[in-house]
């Protein structure tokens, strides 16, 4: 189930972030994002579904189900003492 909720979040994510038309001024930097949320998607995301589509190590595809969200958090916090 956090598997498929890391995706539903991606989904939103990447889509507001590479889709969606937003400021002039900050549209390489919410591309920038886009694709590091992809690349973390890819990373943590995709292991954890393929892991459970297979059936398949389920603590190991828990722990990159929960690596999503807590790279994302990191991510976004780092992001947020670094801009002014």
């Amino acid at each position: 189930m956090i598997a498929v909720l890391d995706a539903v979040g991606w989904c939103l994510a990447a889509f507001n972030l590479l889709v969606a038309d937003g400021d002039p001024a900050t549209q390489s930097l919410d591309k920038l994002g886009g694709y590091s949320i992809t690349v973390l998607f890819v990373l943590t995301g995709l292991p954890a579904l393929a892991l459970v589509v297979t059936n398949r190590a389920p603590r190991a595809a828990l722990a990159f189900a929960l690596a999503f969200p807590a790279v994302f958090l990191v991510l976004l916090a780092v992001a947020e003492g670094v801009l002014p």
